[in-house]
């Protein structure tokens, strides 16, 4: 299930984003509290997090790779 479906069913994603998207913060009685006593909650932002930690490197990894073919393009 995705990140954010995951919210949509089990909290409020105006409460997460309304000063984002200006408006107010939601009328009814929901609350994104217990989303951090979910095991799947969890898992999921710690699969978000990995993820995102595996894309930095490789945009790291990339731009060593350009930077070296520009310095030995320079060169010739």
């Amino acid at each position: 299930m995705n990140f954010v479906d995951f919210i949509k069913i089990n909290g409020s994603i105006r409460n997460i984003n309304y000063k984002h998207i200006l408006t107010n913060y939601s009328q009814l009685q929901v609350s994104n509290i217990p989303l951090f006593n979910n095991v799947i909650f969890e898992n999921q932002i710690d699969e978000k997090a990995l993820y995102s930690q595996f894309m930095t490197r490789a945009l790291n990894d990339a731009q060593d790779i350009i930077d070296i073919i520009l310095k030995s393009i320079k060169r010739t």
